[in-house]
């Protein structure tokens, strides 16, 4: 027979020793397949890694995808939570003042799923499902190439990718092949009320057609649909993708142990230690490992006294260290 107990006030009393972050220059996407609401798998992520997950290219839209992929649908770092803002298509933010036409853009076409276009008398705003010509840009190349067909704006985003292209992003009338055959196209302008909970400012967004429906909610990746993300009620409770290394804390916890047998036993040892993690995980630690360290003072004096063994219950300082 044994008995535990702990010299502190709980469990929960842990002293930190140290805690240090594995952060990684590129990303780094963790699945976790517990549920939790949009808020709590943000807490989740802030408290184990960086943050919930956030996409700056299309290629890591792509390795998001493919971190989900064969799992099931996850919240990502994506909420519909401010402002109307004008933002380039290509990830690069919103939109600077230096490129503000003069006056405003047409509002009188729409008031939300709004799109920007160029035209011969400048700039206009109109419904992102109205068909225009459309014009990629390359990537590293200034020029600008007329497709032979005119679509809505996000169909005109996705061929630009499948091109590994871009819609423009031009202040001014850009050049293009042919220019006498267009009279207005797609630029790569949109109107968002959507962050990131990291607070990066990249614009780049990867919805489902027809998505999103909804001026409420937060972003989910799906395992269909080449990965593309769609809205949710920020309530509902799903899995989740976390970005950045994994925070590594060593933490140390005394114990006084009582016990009227031998604690340098294995099978006692054994046994407190199961005990100790299964209180350790009901508490929601589940990254650790423990061992022991034993107080040397104590057992020095056992070997030059051996008859303290039957004085009674022995009394022992212990130390285990979580990894």
């Amino acid at each position: 027979m044994f008995r535990l107990r702990v010299s502190a006030v709980r469990l929960l009393g842990i002293v930190m020793l140290s805690c240090m972050s594995t952060e990684s220059t590129s990303p780094e996407y963790h699945y976790y397949n517990q549920t939790l609401s949009w808020s709590d798998a943000r807490s989740f992520c802030r408290d184990k890694h960086s943050d919930l997950a956030t996409v700056t290219s299309m290629v890591e839209a792509q390795l998001l995808a493919q971190t989900a992929a064969g799992r099931g649908d996850a919240w990502i770092g994506l909420r519909n939570d401010g402002p109307a803002r004008w933002l380039w298509s290509n990830g690069n933010g919103a939109l600077s003042s230096s490129y503000l036409f003069p006056g405003e853009p047409n509002y009188s076409e729409c008031s939300t799923d709004c799109c920007a276009e160029v035209t011969a008398s400048g700039w206009n705003k109109l419904k992102c499902t109205r068909a225009r010509r459309l014009v990629c840009r390359g990537n590293t190349s200034p020029y600008y190439f007329l497709q032979p067909h005119t679509s809505g704006w996000r169909d005109a985003l996705d061929h630009c990718r499948s091109l590994n292209m871009y819609l423009p992003t031009v202040s001014s009338h850009p050049t293009v092949i042919d220019s006498s055959e267009i009279t207005s196209f797609w630029v790569g302008l949109f109107q968002d009320r959507w962050a990131w909970s990291d607070e990066s400012p990249t614009s780049l967004r990867y919805w489902m057609v027809g998505r999103p429906a909804n001026l409420q909610g937060c972003a989910v990746v799906s395992v269909t649909d080449q990965g593309r993300w769609y809205e949710e009620q920020c309530e509902a409770e799903m899995p989740f993708v976390c970005q950045g290394g994994l925070k590594s804390r060593r933490v140390l916890i005394k114990l006084k142990m009582e016990s009227d047998g031998d604690l340098d036993r294995s099978a006692t040892s054994a046994q407190l230690l199961q005990q100790l993690e299964a209180q350790l995980r009901s508490q929601g630690i589940s990254d650790f490992k423990l061992s022991w360290k034993s107080d040397i003072r104590r057992q020095d004096e056992m070997n030059e006294n051996p008859a303290a063994e039957s004085h009674g219950p022995g009394s022992e300082e212990l130390k285990l260290d979580v990894d």
